[in-house]
């Protein structure tokens, strides 16, 4: 925190105003999991992000959609009630891959209900950290899994009669 407050005084010190925005990558949450502060490193986050207006700047924040499977995390444990993550293709748990928190489900963001579970948990994090706007990064969903922690299913769906030239000859062969 004090190389960022020192960096933004340098900058408008050196009269180096093109500088409007300040963006936090993953690194300031608690284990990367959304919606938290590590309590470490980043607790006075929200004075500085309180004091960016008055140098004229803004804050934005990187999320994730992959959300920690941990109990006892809010995020988790509310998605859990309202059903919101995506499910195995016979609906009978949640699909769990991997990202950076670790153990990962996903929103399903076709479920009615996702607008207001992401806002929700968007909201509560903004009543802490003031900021002014989120970078949803790795929104494909990624995944560091191939389909999930127990891999992916095998029916006609899953493998179609078409393949990309690509991924028939290589993308340099032709």
């Amino acid at each position: 925190m004090k190389f960022i407050s020192g960096r933004t005084d340098t900058n408008i010190y050196y009269y180096i105003d093109t500088v409007d925005i300040q963006w936090a990558d993953i690194d300031y949450m608690d284990s990367y999991k959304d919606w938290t502060l590590d309590p470490n490193n980043f607790n006075d986050l929200p004075n500085l992000v309180n004091d960016l207006p008055s140098y004229g700047m803004h804050f934005i924040q990187i999320v994730d959609p992959g959300i920690s499977h941990t109990l006892g995390y809010a995020p988790y444990d509310d998605g859990v009630k309202r059903v919101i993550f995506i499910k195995t293709h016979d609906n009978s748990s949640f699909i769990v891959g991997k990202v950076w928190p670790g153990n990962t489900v996903f929103p399903d963001f076709t479920h009615p209900d996702a607008g207001n579970y992401w806002y929700t948990h968007a909201k509560a994090f903004h009543d802490k950290v003031n900021y002014d706007g989120l970078w949803i990064d790795m929104n494909e969903p990624a995944n560091f899994v191939k389909g999930s922690l127990t891999g992916c299913t095998t029916g006609s769906m899953d493998d179609p009669p078409f393949v990309p030239r690509e991924l028939q000859t290589g993308i340099h062969n032709h």
